[in-house]
């Protein structure tokens, strides 16, 4: 659309129309999770720019497989598409947990 606007007004202006979006997938791209890893101390989630870490000692459960929570969920801070799943999320049964798929 940008380059469409762009050769209608003879300007250039119109090309910065898609820099949000691509800035906006190009940051999920790089909080994608990537892999897991665990030592004594914690659970690492690996991401290719701000790798998470969990202390072993408050991780109540982890479970694996796509399961849904018992009620309506919301999300805090959470991509839920192209890249899979991951963030923080909230529900009344499940309280605030993090999910990284």
């Amino acid at each position: 659309m940008g380059v469409l606007f762009s050769l209608a007004s003879k300007t250039l202006e119109p090309l910065v129309l898609p820099a949000p979006f691509i800035l906006g997938f190009a940051l999920v791209l790089l909080f994608r999770p990537t892999g897991y890893l665990l030592d004594s101390k914690f659970i690492h989630v690996v991401r290719p720019v701000g790798s998470k870490k969990f202390p072993i000692g408050e991780v109540h459960e982890i479970r694996s497989g796509i399961e849904e929570p018992p009620a309506l969920t919301t999300g805090l801070a959470r991509v839920t598409g192209f890249y899979g799943v991951f963030g923080s999320f909230w529900n009344r049964e499940w309280g605030i947990y993090n999910v990284s798929i």
